[in-house]
Formats: structure tokens, C-alpha cells, sequence
């Protein structure tokens, strides 16, 4: 596993986690640039609804896109090979996506109230807020696809570009809607929606213009059979995790979801650095895999490593900043959230495994089993969350959400072992992962309930215990990448 830290370390790598970091914090740096604006001009109870209508989003973009993204991914590596074959897979893949929102449209226009009124009450209104969610949803569904397109041809200039265009638009037209049109919750997601759409349409019709309009009915047939799988297991997923707002939505009120949804905001950074690092790899897995090249299991062990790195770093990183943060940049209104931060933290570990485990199903196109793994840790946390939310309250969501994350770890686990890949020892960092779980359950059942804590120095002293055991528990694949570096260095010198 020495050579797991060196290709960590290696520039080339470093440089694309880095740029996929950054352009994977854009939504957040939206939501921080916005959160100083929500907190003087938004009550909780408006940033819950700001979440609601996220929550709505999410599932819109999951049905827009329809695994389209998945399908392009994989597809990719074939068309190119043929002569204008990325040109023509692009756009009968943008032009699906096109299609599919006209249907969506159809149905919103016809029964829109009622579908917004079963899912969400009264708390957010279709005739307020449906249409400019949808809109808003078209937009990011087609950049996915596009940043798929420039993520996979590894073009990193073009990722960036498709990632700030619509940031701008969507940050601008927000501040513009809560605070000089004082538009509350319905100025944010007005402004966003109106923001990124006049950012996005110029984008496309030059893109368009470039690619041309195809309509290869072999590549539709080959793109929506394998994506189809795909809808159910983002769906599933996507329930898995906002089923915890859904909930709220029905036994809180909308200023506890508000500070609950603040508290998940905090937490993303780690969400967002373990998916850019993926990002930034599963080209080069994907290219070794389809090559049969013959370091392809050490290409993949190195490159899964870094993910469980990335995990245990991030999280207590974030556990260490996360009281002086908070305090920095909300107003007390929000301070409370602190006390909830690592409990979401340690969901990613959930979220870790997962993705490690189902690359081989996800690659071999053995996608049909993937949805076990959330189906059933949708049902543990659904299940428990109602059945202990009227005795324990809020707490329930707590103990729900991360039974559910972490069932999904052990389950992509089971199946991977299953399917006969095991491409990667569960042993790695597995002490640490224990060791962190252990410490925050510790804190909530004796230490943060001690008369006088300040929960921001026990935070800050476990994190640096923590980073030691760690820099110790990899000592020898940090001595060992130590050298070799040196002998290189040696290398290049002569």
C-alpha cells in the first residue's frame, strides 16, 4: 500500500482533485456567499423552505436526466472511436434531455398543485415556486451532461467553464431577489432560476451551433437501455437521502428544518471533496479497466484509497473548524447547528464505501443489483426515523440517517464480494474508521452534556489527537513514499 500515497501525491492527480474540488464547492460557495444575506434577510423558516425547494429540485434533476449522464459516460469511449461520434452522442443526449422536460411539462402544467401539495403540504406552493424549480432543473440536467462530456475528454478549462457559468447567474440572480427585490424564500429561488437561465441559454445555443442536431435512433436505444436502471437507483438514492426532510417536513416545524438543513450545508464541503477526488480518478480507472492494462487492480486499489483518506481527513478537519466557523459566518440563530455537525459528518463514511464498492457493478454494467443497497438502507432509516420520531424527536432523524448511510457501505460491500470483484481489503483504515465512529458516540452520550463544555475545544483537541494516530497508523507508507520521492528527485538531478 506504499504506492497508495505516492499516487495521492502525484501532481498530475493533486491538480485535477484540486480543480474538481474547487468546481464541486460552487454550489457551496453559492450557499456561502448567500448565507451572511440568508441570515440578515431570511428567517428559518425561510431557509427551510430554500431547502424544501432543493429537495424538489433534486428529484426533477434525477428524472430530467433519466441516467442519461451514466449512459454518456459509459458510451463515451466507444464513439470515439467513430468519426463524429462524440459530436452526434452529445447532442441525441442534450436533445433527450429536451424531450423528456417537455413531457415533465405536460404533467406539471396539468397536475403540478396536486403533485406539490401531496409531497410537501402548504409549505411550498406550486403556483409560487413549481415553474421556476423546473426551469432551474432543465438547466443543471444539461450540465451534467456537459460536465461529464469535458470531465471524461478530460478537459479541464471547459469543466470549469460549464461549473462557473451558471454559478454566477444562479449567486447574482439570488442576491438580487432577497435583497433588493426583498423577496424572502421566494426572491432566492426566483433569482436563482432567472439568474442561471440567462447564463446558460447564449452557452448553449453556441454549443449547439458547434455539435449540430442529431437524431441517431441506434444511440437512443443503446443510451436509454442502459440508463434506465439507472433513474430507479438515483431515485432510491436520492429518497435514501432527503427522506429526512420529507419527514420533518410533516412532524417539525420549518425553522427546526431550516437550522437542520444549515447544519447539512456545513457538512457538504466533505461530501463535495470525496466526489471531486472520484472525479478526478475514475477516468483513469475507467481507461485501465477497458484497456485490460495489467497494473489495472493496483490502479484501482491506489486510486480507492485515497477516498477512505480523503474521508477520515475532511471529517475531522471539519469537526476541528466548525464551532469558530459557524460563529463566524451565521448569526446565533444558527449556532446551534454546531451540536448537530458530527453526527452528519460521520453519514460519509456511508458514502465512502459505497462508491468504492460499486465501481466494478457500475463498470461491468451489473447495475441491476445496485438498488438493493439503497432499497433496503431506505428502509432501515425510514423505518426507524418514524418509529422512534414521536418518542425521541428529532433525534430519530439522527440515529435514521446514519443507520441508513452506513447500511449502504456494508451492503455495495456484500454485493461487490458477491459479484466476485473484492478489488479492495476492508482492513484499510478500518481501525480509524471504528476509532471515529466511537469517539463522536461517545461525545453525545457523556461528554457534550458535561455542565461548562466548550464543544469547540473538545472538538479541537480530538481532531489533533486524531490526525496523530493517524499520521502514525500510515508511517510506513508515508516513509516509504518519502524515499522514493528522493529517488526520484535523484533521478531528475542527474
Amino acid at each position: 500500500m506504499g504506492d497508495t500515497i505516492e499516487e495521492f501525491m502525484n501532481f498530475k492527480l493533486l491538480k485535477s482533485t484540486g480543480i474538481y474540488t474547487l468546481l464541486g464547492f460552487i454550489p457551496l460557495v453559492s450557499s456561502f456567499v448567500l448565507l451572511p444575506v440568508y441570515t440578515q434577510f431570511l428567517t428559518a423558516s425561510d431557509y427551510g423552505i430554500v431547502s424544501l425547494a432543493g429537495v424538489m429540485e433534486s428529484y426533477l434533476l434525477i428524472l430530467i436526466t433519466f441516467g442519461l449522464q451514466s449512459a454518456f459516460t459509459i458510451y463515451y469511449f466507444d464513439y470515439l472511436k467513430v468519426e463524429n461520434g462524440i459530436n452526434k452522442l452529445l447532442s441525441v443526449v442534450l436533445l433527450s434531455i429536451l424531450s423528456i422536460s417537455l413531457i415533465y411539462a405536460v404533467i406539471l402544467f396539468f397536475g403540478g398543485e396536486e403533485i406539490y401539495r401531496l409531497l410537501w403540504d402548504e409549505s411550498l406552493p406550486f403556483e409560487q415556486f413549481g415553474w421556476f424549480i423546473f426551469s432551474n432543473s432543465i438547466v443543471l440536467s444539461l450540465n451534467q451532461i456537459l460536465f461529464q462530456y469535458y470531465r471524461v475528454s478530460e478537459n479541464l478549462k471547459k469543466v470549469m467553464l460549464t461549473s462557473l457559468v451558471p454559478f454566477f447567474g444562479s449567486t447574482l440572480g439570488g442576491i438580487i431577489g432577497i435583497v433588493i427585490l426583498n423577496g424572502g424564500a421566494l426572491g432566492s429561488v426566483v433569482g436563482k432560476s432567472i439568474g442561471i437561465l440567462l447564463a446558460s441559454i447564449p452557452f448553449y445555443l453556441i454549443l449547439f451551433k458547434r455539435i449540430g442536431f442529431y437524431l441517431d435512433l441506434n444511440i437512443i436505444r443503446k443510451i436509454f437501455t442502459y440508463a434506465y436502471p439507472f433513474v430507479l437507483i438515483f431515485l432510491i438514492t436520492n429518497l435514501s437521502e432527503t427522506s429526512d426532510r420529507l419527514i420533518m417536513n410533516h412532524y417539525f416545524d420549518l425553522k427546526i428544518l431550516g437550522l437542520y438543513a444549515f447544519s447539512m450545508v456545513i457538512v457538504s464541503p466533505i461530501r463535495i471533496l470525496l466526489q471531486s477526488y472520484w472525479n478526478s480518478v475514475t477516468p483513469t480507472m475507467y481507461r485501465a479497466v477497458s484497456e485490460d492494462n495489467p497494473d489495472k487492480k493496483k490502479i484501482l486499489q491506489n486510486n480507492l484509497s485515497g477516498v477512505l483518506i480523503i474521508t477520515l481527513i475532511s471529517i475531522w478537519g471539519l469537526i476541528m473548524i466548525v464551532d469558530p466557523v459557524v460563529k463566524f459566518i451565521a448569526n446565533s440563530t444558527y449556532h446551534s447547528a454546531v451540536y448537530y455537525v458530527p453526527l452528519l459528518a460521520i453519514t460519509i463514511f456511508g458514502r465512502a464505501y459505497t462508491i468504492m464498492y460499486t465501481f466494478n457493478a457500475t463498470f461491468y454494467k451489473k447495475t441491476k443489483y445496485l438498488p438493493l443497497v439503497n432499497i433496503i438502507s431506505l428502509i432501515l432509516g425510514v423505518g426507524f426515523a418514524l418509529l422512534l420520531v414521536d418518542s425521541i424527536g428529532i433525534w430519530a432523524i439522527f440515529i435514521a440517517v446514519i443507520l441508513s448511510r452506513l447500511s449502504q457501505g456494508v451492503l455495495a460491500y456484500i454485493i461487490d464480494r458477491w459479484l466476485g470483484f473484492n478489488d479492495f481489503p476492508i482492513m484499510f483504515q478500518l481501525p480509524l474508521v471504528l476509532l471515529t465512529l466511537f469517539i463522536v458516540f461517545v461525545n453525545y452520550a457523556f461528554v457534550y452534556d458535561i455542565k461548562g463544555i466548550h464543544i469547540g475545544l473538545v472538538n479541537l483537541f480530538e481532531a489533533l489527537f486524531f490526525f496523530l494516530l493517524l499520521f502514525m497508523y500510515n508511517k510506513q507508507f508515508l516513509k516509504a513514499t518519502y524515499y522514493k520521492l528522493v529517488d526520484r528527485e535523484k533521478v531528475i538531478t542527474l
